[in-house]
């Protein structure tokens, strides 16, 4: 990606501005709003915490501004790992902000980034971030809707095929352009007007990566978690979706992969891989529920 396609400037000392040059036009009060989260290291009374992961000190928060949603995520690292990572790579919430940009500019389904901004950069500490993004209109997260089944009973069949065949879709624009997905769970795919006519989004960008060669075996593996992470969803809600499932890989994933494979070679080992995942995570379950 060309350097040439951001800009950046200092907004008040310490404190840095990222953006594509496209997206010149920025939204005064969100950036008023992120600015004041990062220098007060707290949260703001205009925009609602969502979502807190606690291991990583990582929190993500909505605001709606003239009927638009923005969303915040916010990167205050504390783990010695984590920040070493950052002074020797980039910082999260600039890399996020890359990555979604050219997630669409290759028309993979995805969040649009707005901006990012960065704190001070001392030698010893973290550097805290926050990428902004704006939201998807009428967009539910599918592990919500699988929840409250609302794909399983209320959404009607073409509904349902059309609902696969975009998440299968795109992992394969993923797996064409080298992206690694680790975690292509149903709570990172939103989906826009669940009941009239579904699109599928791309959203949380932690976990996905550019590489400059992806193995085939890699590939394999990425759809394998794919299949399993929404199985297990599934499962848990009483639902089957192996007919959908094959559909959409015959006429998604055979149709639109670069890349021509012996099918039934292919096949076996996805299955092989699938079934492995699904197995260590019904057994790291009920270990877990053993605990407790």
């Amino acid at each position: 990606m060309k350097n040439n396609e951001f800009a950046k400037k200092e907004i008040s000392p310490g404190l840095k501005l990222y953006y594509p040059v496209s997206n010149e036009n920025i939204n005064n009060k969100i950036l008023e709003i992120a600015v004041d989260m990062l220098a007060s290291k707290k949260g703001s009374k205009e925009a609602e915490l969502i979502n807190r992961q606690g291991s990583k000190n990582v929190e993500v928060y909505k605001a709606c501004l003239s009927n638009q949603d923005y969303y915040l995520k916010k990167y205050d690292y504390q783990r010695p790992s984590y920040i070493l990572k950052e002074k020797f790579f980039s910082i999260e919430a600039i890399k996020q902000l890359k990555l979604s940009y050219e997630l669409n500019k290759l028309n993979i389904p995805s969040i649009r980034p707005e901006f990012a901004i960065t704190g001070k950069n001392n030698l010893l500490s973290n550097v805290p971030s926050i990428f902004v993004s704006k939201g998807i209109e009428s967009g539910f997260d599918c592990s919500y809707l699988i929840k409250r089944k609302e794909i399983q009973h209320d959404m009607q069949k073409e509904k349902l095929e059309s609902l696969f065949t975009q998440v299968v879709y795109l992992i394969v624009k993923l797996a064409n352009n080298n992206f690694l997905h680790k975690d292509p769970a149903p709570g990172n795919f939103l989906i826009q007007k669940p009941h009239e006519k579904p699109r599928v989004f791309l959203v949380d960008f932690d976990d996905i990566f550019k590489l400059p060669v992806m193995p085939e075996r890699l590939k394999v593996h990425m759809l394998a978690r794919l299949k399993a992470k929404f199985m297990n969803r599934f499962e848990k809600y009483n639902f089957t979706y192996e007919s959908l499932w094959k559909k959409s890989f015959k006429n998604v994933f055979r149709g639109h992969y670069n890349k021509k494979w012996n099918i039934k070679k292919y096949n076996r080992v996805l299955k092989e891989l699938t079934n492995k995942k699904v197995n260590w995570r019904k057994y790291r379950d009920s270990n877990k529920g053993s605990d407790d």
